[in-house]
């Protein structure tokens, strides 16, 4: 399997983690690419020009990474990332992780096309005030502590909960929310979450 990705996509890093956590690195080559650039090869795959594109030993193209996910889970059932027993609670908090993961994009987006608005503009505050709704959801209703394995809701709000560190600072998240600040710190201990980080 062939694994376009860019190391700076919360997306790509939901994939990368999972085949970490599945331990399937192995049976993965990885190329990295920035989508903006055009890259011909990851077009040919994916005419969207999106990471991840994961292409299979078949040669067939998968995009957007929570289908990837549950691709890796029918071919590759154990660990699993969502086990049976806990997956309706596994896939609320992912769903949250993905609203949080969407929003900060938008605003990313937004603020890089069109410029930060000082003060923000609606379309700002909006995902900001829905970043913020999210995370208080979030401490209220925490995702379980990591085990052996990173299930889904544990990856997808990983990712979710950096990426918003990372790219919308203002936000300011941790020191109102410890409980979740201090779940993070533990999940960012893992190899998986080190090796993926961001620059």
């Amino acid at each position: 399997m062939n694994l376009f990705f860019s190391p700076t996509s919360p997306y790509a890093r939901i994939v990368r983690l999972a085949l970490m956590e599945k331990d399937l690195t192995a049976q993965v080559n990885e190329r990295q690419v920035n989508p903006w650039d055009g890259d011909p090869d990851l077009g040919a795959h994916n005419p969207i020009m999106r990471v991840p594109t994961l292409v299979t030993d078949d040669d067939l193209a998968l995009t957007e990474s929570l289908l990837i996910v549950q691709y890796l889970e029918r071919q590759f059932p154990e660990p699993a990332l969502i086990p049976g027993n806990a997956a309706p609670r596994i896939l609320s908090l992912a769903g949250i992780g993905m609203g949080l993961i969407d929003s900060t994009v938008q605003l990313v987006l937004a603020r890089r096309f069109f410029g930060a608005g000082d003060p923000p503009g609606p379309f700002e505050n909006r995902r900001l005030d829905g970043i913020r709704r999210a995370i208080v959801r979030l401490e209220g209703a925490p995702p379980e502590p990591a085990g052996d394995i990173l299930d889904l809701s544990g990856i997808v709000l990983g990712v979710a909960l950096a990426y918003v560190s990372f790219r919308a600072p203002e936000v300011e998240w941790t020191t109102d929310h410890p409980g979740l600040a201090n779940w993070l710190a533990d999940v960012n201990l893992r190899p998986s979450m080190r090796i993926t980080a961001p620059a």
